[in-house]
């Protein structure tokens, strides 16, 4: 069978419509769709992880009032909404692929303290901060027991230290950091109790 010029034709722009429909589609998803979704999985993951920081202020208030030396804890703490292993599915892991976070482990030289021999001590801190791509930024700080959260440059206070102890590490405490869109470990123990100071020791695990 011999098609005509006109039938040619036809097809032609029938497959070029339906590849402009199917590029329109794709468009749409890219900038609509996929910026909607991937903001609410990124809202979603940092009020998670303010969930896991405020349980580790809690667990480690815990055991500096109950005197709980050297048992060693740890906690998962998911730096991006890609690192929750619990999400199966492709797209979400798409949709905020290059969304990381980064935790560090560390001591505020400017809180210094000093016991009766004159030991010093330093105000534990850990820090975690977002890199999202559509969501508001996020930065946690835990300081001594205080819990201090910044969204997009406004901060509240949602957890206050505990009255009865410092929560401090050595002077020879060693920083950690951990920057990607896995997950990090933190353990830790509580190394004394000394006086006012309940003495830590944190770090990122493997």
């Amino acid at each position: 069978m011999i098609l005509k010029k006109d039938d040619g034709v036809t097809e032609v722009v029938g497959f070029a419509f339906v590849l402009i429909i199917a590029i329109f589609a794709v468009m749409m998803w890219v900038l609509v769709a996929l910026p909607m979704y991937g903001t609410n999985d990124e809202l979603q993951h940092n009020t998670a992880v303010e969930f896991e920081i405020a349980d580790l202020k809690k667990d480690i208030d815990t055991m500096c009032l109950s005197n709980a030396t050297d048992v060693k804890r740890m906690k998962i703490i998911n730096l991006a909404p890609t690192s929750d292993k619990s999400k199966m599915t492709v797209i979400p892991d798409l949709k905020t692929l290059m969304s990381f976070g980064t935790i560090s482990v560390g001591k505020n030289t400017s809180a210094e303290f000093k016991n009766s021999n004159g030991d010093k001590y330093y105000s534990l801190r850990i820090v975690y901060s977002t890199s999202n791509m559509y969501a508001p930024d996020i930065t946690i700080i835990y300081d001594g027991g205080n819990l201090t959260t910044d969204v997009a440059g406004v901060k509240y206070t949602p957890l206050a230290a505990v009255s009865e102890y410092k929560v401090v590490v050595p002077e020879d405490f060693e920083n950690s950091t951990k920057g990607s869109n896995e997950a990090a470990v933190i353990e830790y123990f509580v190394e004394k109790i000394d006086g006012d100071y309940c003495v830590m020791s944190v770090w990122i695990g493997d």
